[in-house]
């Protein structure tokens, strides 16, 4: 059995991938509404999947986690009008792939966004 220091617990010591659902990241954030979560998030996420990747010395392929859409040029957050006039960012969904060592192999910004049932999103 492994016991990290994440808490998680696996029987084989000899798996070599873990896959996330895409609703894992993002719906263990506190913040109810997606829009209102500080861009230190995406952050938090993807540090904490390559911590536990080299940790378990594990590939991970990371489902989802929401990114901020930044504008290249600009290196600011893209915002658009919403329903009443108000501007909200526009925010991604991104898949990655972290390595055992836990370095990024791959990223994938998805074209396909969130579930219907999500209210956010």
């Amino acid at each position: 059995m492994i016991r990290t220091s994440e808490g998680v617990v696996a029987d084989k010591p000899h798996w070599t991938l873990s896959q996330y659902p895409s609703t894992h990241s993002h719906l263990h954030d506190n913040h109810p509404n997606i829009y209102d979560s500080p861009p230190s998030t995406t952050t938090h996420w993807l540090s904490t999947f390559q911590s536990l990747a080299k940790e378990l010395r594990v590939d991970i392929a990371v489902g989802t986690i929401v990114e901020r859409q930044v504008d290249r040029d600009t290196g600011l957050e893209v915002m658009v009008e919403g329903g009443e006039g108000e501007k909200r960012m526009v925010l991604n969904n991104v898949a990655y792939y972290v390595d055992w060592n836990g370095e990024i192999q791959g990223r994938y910004v998805k074209r396909n966004l969130w579930c219907v049932s999500s209210n956010d999103l």
